[in-house]
């Protein structure tokens, strides 16, 4: 049985909300269809978090088919899902 801790749900939902605005931005440019790429440190940034909460929360978010990293672009497997978790 894992417990979830309040710190790791509220990490994840920084996570998910921040990958959901940048796949927003993406595809307000125009730009759906180009991987979103975006560095570990800007991404920690961007859902203000640490670099290593980052890492973290983005293995869980892959382990659990949510989205795929390859090098620095990221895919969204399922938008659903990360929608739940960064709303």
């Amino acid at each position: 049985m894992s417990i979830t801790s309040d710190s790791n749900t509220v990490e994840r939902k920084k996570l998910a909300a921040a990958i959901l605005e940048l796949h927003e931005l993406y595809i307000s440019t125009g730009e759906e269809k180009i991987p979103m790429t975006i560095s570990l440190p800007d991404m920690a940034a961007m859902a203000d978090l640490s670099k290593e909460a980052t890492e973290r929360v983005t293995g869980d978010f892959i382990k659990e088919k949510l989205i795929s990293v390859e090098k620095s672009a990221i895919t969204i497997l399922d938008l659903k899902k990360l929608k739940k978790i960064g709303s």
